[in-house]
């Protein structure tokens, strides 16, 4: 600006304002302010309409603060900084380099991550509080960078749909139950090891009546909500940054998915269930996004049973068999319920498996005691199924 003054009050009025806006997107939902909540600026500002906000001590200390700053700013006055022609041309031009700099290390390479700048988006807030609201908004933005897959048009996709479009109507429809069940996997399909007991008997045992397969997925040791939004949604973690989670960054607004599809086939009361914190994953908005009439979590169970501290798959079936005969008491049209279990979920070595009961042990294992529980609680799951 190549003015002191003005220079100084747009730091302090930009600083409030960024201050604010982390501080009220916060108080409105619980998580903090990241890059993709701008492209809802104007839905978010129409929620906010029907809040009463309060400001707590580090707010108002905040705007006592860039007050002061404003003062000492309007102090200094009008002076322009000594710099004229080629003295401000050169000026000018190192600030464009900066910001080149900035813009290419922080948006265009990894230079964030390697210095230790993170976002977790299971929990935002917990990167705000580790690196600060600026860096990790920035992070942010790196992961809002989407671009355009190769071939992708709206005509391209329809020629991919008219394949499997068939003048047959099947006018059947079944009663729908997802169940993704956390953590659990048939290791021994494609890993060589024997066990004291057979780990998963009846999920083997299904054949009849029964279309089975090798599921791969696009998460490992952690991300489950990424697996769950491959599942309602169809679309591909493959084209979207590798460290995204679409839940937390990309789910603003309402989005068609499996649920809005069969609704639309006369399906009611369908069910989003989860058995643990309703904010994880953002999942409560996600599911209301995604148009589910009854989202259940972890605080809607009543004395369930637990397995090293999570609500059971032996309690969360148990609802979920209560949701559907409840849905058909009211209604005789199909029924859709989708349903993530939390009992296998990591870690696995605060309970041993014979605490767990039913214990299933590697044969010749002295080392990986956690493998032992791992099978076990997969084996519950077994049971359960």
């Amino acid at each position: 600006t190549n003015r002191m003054r003005l220079a100084g009050m747009l730091l302090g009025i930009l600083i409030c304002v960024f201050g604010c806006t982390c501080y009220f997107v916060y108080a409105l939902r619980g998580d903090p302010f990241l890059a993709t909540d701008l492209a809802t600026a104007g839905t978010s500002m129409d929620v906010a309409g029907g809040y009463t906000f309060r400001f707590n001590y580090q707010s108002v200390a905040m705007l006592m603060s860039v007050t002061v700053w404003l003062d000492i700013a309007g102090w200094i006055g009008e002076e322009r900084i000594a710099l004229r022609g080629s003295l401000r041309a050169a000026g000018i031009v190192f600030t464009a380099v900066i910001w080149a700099v900035f813009i290419v290390l922080f948006f265009r390479t990894d230079f964030l991550t390697e210095n230790g700048v993170h976002l977790n988006t299971f929990n935002p807030a917990k990167s705000y509080r580790t690196g600060g609201a600026i860096l990790t908004f920035c992070k942010s933005i790196r992961l809002m960078m989407v671009e355009k897959p190769e071939g992708y048009s709206t005509k391209a996709a329809q020629k991919i749909a008219d394949q499997w479009t068939s003048d047959e109507q099947d006018d059947a429809k079944p009663n729908v139950i997802i169940v993704m069940d956390e953590a659990f996997s048939d290791l021994q399909s494609w890993m060589d090891f024997e066990t004291t007991d057979e780990v998963i008997p009846f999920f083997r045992s299904l054949k009849e009546n029964t279309i089975r397969g090798d599921f791969y997925v696009s998460s490992y040791g952690g991300k489950t909500a990424n697996t769950e939004f491959e599942v309602l949604t169809g679309d591909s973690m493959g084209f979207l940054p590798m460290s995204s989670t679409p839940y937390q960054l990309f789910i603003k607004n309402d989005m068609t998915n499996l649920n809005t599809d069969l609704k639309s086939e006369g399906y009611e009361n369908t069910v989003a269930m989860h058995p643990f914190h309703a904010s994880g994953y953002n999942r409560d908005k996600v599911y209301q996004y995604f148009g589910f009439d009854k989202r259940i979590f972890m605080d809607q169970f009543q004395n369930p049973k637990l397995v090293k501290g999570l609500i059971s798959d032996d309690s969360d079936v148990d609802r979920l068999i209560q949701e559907y005969e409840e849905a058909k008491k009211k209604s005789d049209q199909p029924f859709f319920i989708h349903n993530v279990t939390m009992q296998n979920h990591s870690p696995f070595d605060t309970v041993s498996a014979d605490e767990l009961g039913d214990a299933i042990h590697l044969k010749d294992n002295d080392v990986y005691p956690d493998v032992d529980t791992y099978l076990t609680l997969a084996h519950k799951s077994d049971q359960t199924l």
